[in-house]
């Protein structure tokens, strides 16, 4: 209350008596497909990580007393909104709690947020003073919170997202931009699949993309795009707008997609020998044998996922580009090892 009441922020506070907040939102979430009640947590276990509630309206406040110097001096301030050195001289787009962002070249300031049965976001634009924030109370909304706050940030100053419609996709037409293409951080693949146009980078997972007429393709709830178009040589191009940005990311086709590893026969018996559940550092692994089906592994809130085999230890996510390895001593199943974009996420078995 020391920061908060003379502000005037009447609704923000710390979390631990939410039951007892007046128009208290309800938290949801998704469960086989259905929306039901969000699981429980006490505001002790996030505490200083996001255990504060409050109004959207209260936190427009916060961001205006924030950024016009009413809260922290200015070399703090500059400190939270610049990106920090790392120890090797290299840096991370990430201050004190405030990270570097754009929207349509326009620059901002942001932090997202999210807790079982609620995500958030917001961004503020300085050159144009514009503060956004977008609340939902369902840690698996349709359209992310982000998305619409994007959106809203640059219809707010005058350059709105562009807009797509579906038409039909001419599968003839986009094979000779299918294959393998270099980017920055990995590769990213274009393929075709019973008649449908699929991209998926590097660490990511298989999207498909819907046709919007020359030249041009979109997902389902996102900003990005992207046009396959041919250099001056001739090259196929993929010309990705990343967010909606105005400059595109470019590059060019450099071969055929590899073929698919093949798959591992895998007993039955030693399948349900890594079911089961684990513990990481981003919430429970747990691994499950269907009756029927391959093996499954899901991720906190994420949606179960199939795996096939490549080793007897170690499965490929189906449309998504990970791994997951089963670890064991003596001859039992300890623990595992998440494998995706060049990190290893390690996963203690609980059960």
């Amino acid at each position: 209350m020391r920061i908060a009441k003379p502000l005037g922020l009447k609704t923000i506070r710390y979390g631990e008596f939410e039951g007892e907040t007046p128009n208290m939102a309800r938290g949801y979430t998704r469960k086989d497909d259905k929306v039901a009640d969000a699981q429980k947590i006490h505001m002790s276990v996030p505490h200083a990580a996001g255990a504060l509630i409050g109004s959207v309206e209260d936190l427009a406040k916060w961001n205006s007393a924030l950024h016009h110097g009413k809260v922290v001096p200015a070399e703090l301030y500059a400190k939270m909104t610049a990106p920090t050195v790392m120890p090797d001289g290299s840096t991370e787009d990430y201050g004190f709690g405030i990270a570097p962002r754009e929207v349509r070249s326009h620059k901002a300031l942001g932090h997202g947020g999210g807790i079982f049965g609620f995500s958030t976001d917001s961004i503020y634009l300085p050159e144009e003073d514009v503060f956004v924030a977008v609340f939902t109370n369902s840690d698996e909304p349709s359209t992310s919170p982000g998305m619409v706050m994007s959106q809203l940030a640059a219809l707010a100053v005058d350059d709105p997202f562009p807009t797509f419609e579906k038409t039909a996709l001419d599968t003839k037409g986009v094979e000779p931009w299918v294959g393998l293409y270099k980017v920055k951080d990995g590769e990213r693949r274009i393929f075709l699949r019973d008649g449908k146009l699929y991209t998926q980078r590097t660490g990511g997972p298989e999207l498909e993309a819907f046709a919007a007429g020359d030249g041009r393709f979109f997902y389902e709830n996102s900003l990005t795009w992207f046009e396959l178009k041919r250099d001056e040589a001739g090259t196929p191009i993929a010309a990705v707008y990343q967010q909606g940005a105005l400059a595109a990311e470019l590059s060019a086709r450099v071969g055929d997609i590899p073929a698919e590893l093949p798959v591992a026969e895998v007993s039955r018996t030693t399948l349900q020998g890594y079911a089961g559940t684990y513990e990481t550092p981003v919430g429970p692994l747990a691994v499950a044998v269907p009756a029927e089906g391959p093996m499954t592994v899901k991720l906190g809130g994420q949606p179960a996922i199939p795996v096939l085999a490549v080793t007897q230890t170690e499965f490929r996510l189906v449309g998504v580009d990970a791994r997951v390895e089963f670890k064991s001593e003596n001859g039992k199943v300890t623990g595992a090892v998440i494998k995706q974009n060049g990190r290893e996420l390690p996963a203690k078995r609980i059960d």
